[in-house]
């Protein structure tokens, strides 16, 4: 079996910075340090009226091919991860090639509400298993959950920011020692169909539930969703890679709001310290958010040479995809 390395990664958010003050100015009834204690944010980035989510996902995108030493040229596919496109068509990864101009690259979009980054890196996983032809594979993960969120409803203004992360992956030399995904141990969980009740999909056309935005969500549901299925996911990764909970390093879970984080670690039996967090400076990036954490957790030390770190997406309380990585090592 061909096996894979995160060769680069990158990240972007746009300048305008949104402080939970200045949500509070808003007259929203939203409570600057209620937000902090219970959402564990400060701040978010907000892109301005003529940045999309394609020109974030392109800005991180660059970022990654640099680190990977490599051209755009060399991009033989693109999957990219949105839950908020800049329209129908074309599509995101559509849009992403031609700013990039990797005119040669294939076109990979996926919709699977906020986990779609981590159904990028397992539809990569397995595309370097049954194209030879393939060596590198931009994953990106972007929205811009501003230009559709009702900034008159306090509960989903609160928490969500723009924001885009991305990875290169490529084949690994077998005398490589960089960034490898442990081999087998990208693995997808639980597709429970229940739609009922959870996010509603970004709408186009008329609204047939009243809703005031094309985007609101019921955050007890998601909540309650996520802390049932994330540590059964996580549990059933481990055993498949055959790692202990204590061997894990770091795991980065769904930046959604720190009380959220700090329950599953509980849940899971681990360290809060080993639960990394970044929404108090980015809010939630939905499907930036694994990628971001990442980089982040990258250049702050808090991921090193040799670590073992899970990444765990989740999605509208229906889908889940985990992935295991050991860093800085071949496998």
């Amino acid at each position: 079996m061909r096996k894979m390395t995160i060769r680069g990664i990158g990240m972007y958010v746009p300048e305008s910075v949104l402080t939970n003050q200045g949500l509070e100015a808003m007259n929203i009834n939203a409570n600057a340090d209620w937000i902090y204690h219970n959402l564990g944010i400060r701040e978010r980035r907000i892109s301005h009226e003529h940045e999309y989510t394609s020109d974030l996902a392109l800005e991180a995108a660059r970022q990654a091919i640099e680190q990977a030493s490599i051209d755009v040229e060399d991009i033989d596919m693109i999957i990219m991860a949105t839950f908020t496109p800049d329209r129908l068509i074309p599509h995101p990864s559509a849009l992403v090639k031609e700013k990039l101009g990797a005119d040669q690259a294939i076109c990979l979009d996926l919709r699977a509400g906020c986990a779609g980054f981590s159904y990028g890196l397992l539809n990569a996983y397995y595309t370097f298993q049954a194209e030879e032809d393939i060596s590198n594979i931009l994953v990106i993960g972007a929205d811009t959950y501003s230009k559709v969120t009702d900034w008159q409803d306090r509960a989903a203004c609160s928490s969500v920011g723009d924001g885009a992360g991305a990875f290169v992956l490529q084949e690994l030399d077998e005398n490589d020692s960089y960034h490898s995904v442990f081999l087998n141990g990208i693995m997808h969980h639980e597709n429970m169909e229940d739609i009922s009740y959870g996010t509603l999909p970004v709408h186009y056309g008329h609204i047939s539930d009243g809703s005031a935005s094309v985007y609101t969500s019921n955050g007890r549901y998601l909540y309650e969703q996520l802390v049932r299925g994330i540590p059964r996911l996580v549990n059933r990764l481990l055993r498949k890679v055959k790692w202990n909970m204590g061997e894990v390093d770091l795991f980065i879970f769904p930046q959604t709001n720190s009380n959220l984080i700090r329950e599953l670690a509980v849940a899971l039996g681990i360290p809060q310290e080993k639960a990394y967090m970044t929404m108090e400076k980015y809010g939630y990036t939905s499907n930036a958010c694994l990628p971001i954490a990442v980089t982040e957790a990258v250049n702050q030390g808090a991921l090193k040479t040799g670590d073992r770190v899970v990444l765990v997406g989740a999605g509208a309380g229906t889908y889940y995809c985990a992935t295991a990585i050991r860093w800085g090592e071949v496998v």
